[in-house]
């Protein structure tokens, strides 16, 4: 359990809620920076004269939030296992991905190359459904949270 006391007030919270809502906190912070910056593309796209599908604008900004998703899920499933390496592991996860995608076409890799990234998971949904995709990456951040919840639960005194 872990205590946290403010303004005299103390409470005590299990670690495995504690993984929960830092998730949940990720995916709020997300959402609320997606729905600004889609705002901000969609005003600036029609402002211009650049025809938006406003559906499918939605669907690929909300598709977003899954990514999030599994990144956070992955890291702290990491956490849980090992905490000083999941920074880094994480982010050499993110950056080795996005350039896997962006150098696969480029050098005419093999596809298998660009589908290591979990970005290449979003697909192009301005385009077209990839809901395949998106339910990988929900499965990928749910597969993490119950691997962190589980490895805290461990780390817990008393259990």
């Amino acid at each position: 359990m872990l205590k946290t006391c403010a303004a005299e007030v103390c409470h005590t919270s299990s670690r495995g809620r504690v993984v929960v809502e830092r998730i949940a906190a990720v995916l709020v912070a997300c959402a609320i920076v997606v729905a600004g910056s889609s705002i901000a593309v969609y005003l600036t796209a029609t402002s211009t004269g650049i025809s938006l599908p406003a559906g499918r604008f939605v669907f690929a900004s909300a598709a977003v939030v899954p990514v999030a998703y599994a990144f956070a899920g992955i890291g702290h499933a990491l956490v849980g296992w090992r905490p000083r390496v999941a920074v880094t592991a994480v982010g050499a996860l993110a950056v080795v991905g996005y350039f896997a995608q962006q150098f696969a076409p480029l050098f005419q890799w093999p596809d298998w190359v660009n589908n290591i990234s979990l970005y290449a998971l979003y697909g192009t949904p301005m385009s077209k459904d990839d809901w395949s995709g998106i339910a990988t990456l929900v499965g990928i951040g749910t597969v993490g949270t119950a691997v962190a919840v589980a490895a805290m639960r461990r780390r817990d005194v008393g259990r």
